[in-house]
């Protein structure tokens, strides 16, 4: 029996990592101490001074602390992410004064308006704006630079926002001469807005929700060699009630994916055009990657290059609208809908090119699936235990990043303070964030449109990475690559996709191992 007051981290499974080859999941597998110098800690912070490496959280007085001089503020995520990101990015954000060791860097924060019809009217994304601006004393403005410069637009993933790739982007940016990155905080998720989006014409009884599959609880195999934590049993099945349902709703579920799908991308297209940009290079990581390939899929003219980070919803799976058996043709669907089959059964496949590829689902809790079926987030429980929530989450971030001791690394603990204090600020009320995942996404992590069914009209270079410990499937990212290099070239030659694991890292891989992680995206964007 699972409770949730002592597995909380099994509560995180969307956006964490398998570490090594045991079942409890993790945000990350190293610990890297990005500063050199040492960082005062900010006035009415009471915390203590340590190198953190015996610390396993916070202390209940220091939560209270640090919570209460948060919740001070008006706006307690903006003042954590300005100060995390003028720890990552030395001298040079928000300052009108360039720092002497890095002249030619910039880096500001801006809410973008974005204008989408009544849709997004009124709302804005949230921009860390980064430039290198050459030998120049000023930073050119727009016009000037737009031609020559190389844009790189970084996505993160469900429960994170931009400062997530906090130990990424000095060490992209500092050698590139006339380069900028775009970090944003997607719709729904950190400062950018969140208001849910009106789906109630669409469905307003939860008819699109996942139907149940059953299965021999007893009956699992563990296949640990395809994939440390796969578990799947001898057979399924989906009862005739349930698939049904399912079946008559599908043309619902298609809306509603649609829906939710657009006003991310045109979002992000708003974005684009309020910044003059032309074409850029994109990166997305997790669900992130997701929202990633659906703009790219829609607007193939504006991506130069797609950078895939562990990205979600690639593969099949049961409750694909795309999976044959919800053809209305097809065996299944006759013999269930003309009454003659109570149930549908298969046999599950190891492989995520299928769609009896079922994934996750042995190991999700049913208090998990209840939640997410719900649309209830355990990011705004833990919020409203108030310093409580901190010191629980505390725990979580110090055992990730806080200590490595089978690679004798040790991370600096001011400054996984300010992350966990940043993150755990990002835990908002109910909003667009949660009511995408779990609109697009079932329970068990996969989404209800693939992205495998959809990614042969790509026509852009691409790269996929996962970490050597992901808890994602990161063999779908061979499964894609081959795809796509085997497609037919009917009108000239196609990219090629690529395919690279970083080492010693889980899902969060631009964190774990962040040197390697930027080493790579600089290698495959033409970067020092």
């Amino acid at each position: 029996m699972i409770r949730l007051g002592h597995n909380v981290r099994t509560v995180l499974l969307p956006l964490n990592s398998i570490r090594n080859r045991k079942l409890f999941l993790i945000y990350t597998t190293t610990s890297i101490n990005l500063f050199s110098t040492k960082v005062e800690s900010e006035k009415g912070n009471d915390v203590k001074k340590d190198s953190g490496s015996s610390r396993k959280s916070l202390s209940l007085v220091e939560s209270i602390s640090l919570w209460y001089d948060a919740m001070s503020h008006s706006n307690p995520m903006k003042v954590k992410q300005d100060e995390l990101l003028t720890r990552a990015l030395p001298g040079y954000y928000n300052t009108d004064k360039p720092n002497p060791s890095f002249p030619n860097l910039k880096a500001t924060n801006n809410l973008i308006p974005i204008e989408d019809g009544d849709r997004n009217k009124g709302s804005v994304l949230n921009e860390l704006r980064i430039e290198n601006c050459s030998a120049k004393s000023t930073i050119p403005n727009k016009e000037e630079i737009d031609d020559k410069t190389t844009n790189l637009v970084m996505v993160h993933g469900y429960g994170s926002s931009l400062g997530w790739y906090y130990k990424n982007f000095h060490g992209l940016i500092k050698d590139n001469e006339n380069c900028r990155i775009f970090a944003l905080d997607l719709l729904g998720f950190g400062l950018s807005s969140s208001q849910p989006l009106d789906v109630s014409s669409i469905d307003n009884d939860n008819s699109t929700k996942e139907f149940d599959i059953m299965y021999d609880h007893q009956s699992l195999t563990h296949y640990e060699l395809i994939h440390p934590p796969l578990k799947l049993p001898k057979e399924f099945e989906i009862s005739a009630k349930e698939f049904k349902r399912y079946f008559e709703n599908l043309d619902k579920n298609k809306q509603l994916i649609e829906a939710i799908e657009n006003r991310h991308i045109d979002a992000i297209e708003s974005w684009r055009k309020a910044n003059n940009l032309e074409d850029f290079t994109l990166m997305g990581h997790s669900f992130g990657g997701y929202i990633s390939l659906a703009y790219t899929l829609k607007y193939p003219e504006r991506v130069k290059k797609l950078i895939l980070v562990s990205p979600g919803g690639v593969e099949r799976n049961p409750y694909a609208i795309t999976n044959p058996i919800f053809e209305k043709n097809s065996p299944e669907t006759v013999a269930i809908m003309n009454g003659t089959q109570s149930e549908v059964r298969f046999k599950p496949s190891t492989t995520p090119e299928d769609y009896e590829f079922l994934g996750r689902l042995p190991l999700m809790p049913i208090w998990f699936r209840f939640f997410w079926s719900n649309h209830i987030s355990v990011f705004r429980l833990l919020q409203l235990l108030g310093p409580l929530g901190l010191m629980k989450f505390s725990a979580l971030a110090f055992k990730r990043f806080l200590r490595d001791k089978k690679n004798g690394l040790k991370g600096a603990y001011e400054e996984t303070v300010a992350f966990t204090l940043y993150v755990f600020c990002t835990f908002k009320k109910y909003s667009f964030s949660d009511q995408s995942l779990m609109s697009l996404f079932t329970s068990t992590i996969v989404a209800k449109h693939p992205m495998l069914d959809r990614i042969n009209k790509l026509q852009c270079k691409t790269i996929w990475i996962f970490g050597e410990f992901d808890f994602i499937y990161k063999n779908i990212g061979k499964v894609a690559m081959e795809q796509l290099n085997s497609r037919p070239e009917t009108n000239g030659e196609l990219p090629k996709a690529e395919y690279k694991i970083v080492s010693k890292a889980g899902h969060n891989l631009f964190l774990d191992n962040h040197k390697e992680f930027n080493d790579t995206v600089k290698r495959f964007i033409g970067w020092k």
